[in-house]
């Protein structure tokens, strides 16, 4: 005889009006099941609507949205002289701005790992090594 095939995971889900399944899939509650099975076993299964169509859900505006007409026309846009100007102004400022970004990314990484090793001596009740030189950040 051949094993059965092992697959992670519920094995009956919700499923909702729609036909979805939730994300990440959820498994149904041994209530839920029992009264669907009930449901079919009396001849009276849950019934399953079918979604309505798109012009009931939009009501008056699904008879504006016509999708007959043609596209809208693309746009040329003005632009103001200074447009460009204003841009690179921008990056330098936002260049100025972040030039710091990388010091404290490596200032924090560091404060991450000491945290770490600390938090690994005191789960393994190892002795400390010699103490690290703190560096406190200022910004």
């Amino acid at each position: 005889m051949t094993r059965w095939s092992v697959h992670p995971g519920p094995v009956a889900v919700p499923i909702d009006r729609w036909g979805h399944m939730p994300f990440p899939a959820q498994s149904m509650s041994p209530a839920g099941v029992g009264w669907i099975v009930d449901a079919h076993r009396t001849g009276q299964p849950p019934r399953h609507d079918p979604r309505p169509p798109r012009s009931l859900l939009l009501g008056d505006r699904a008879l504006e949205a016509d999708m007959t007409g043609s596209p809208p026309q693309p746009v040329a846009a003005a632009l103001d002289s200074d447009y460009y100007r204003i841009g690179i102004d921008a990056r330098r400022r936002a260049h100025t701005d972040l030039a710091d970004v990388s010091d404290i990314t490596d200032d924090l990484e560091h404060r991450i790992e000491n945290l770490l090793q600390r938090t690994l001596e005191l789960l393994d009740g190892a002795p400390k090594p010699e103490a690290q030189p703190h560096i406190e950040w200022v910004g």
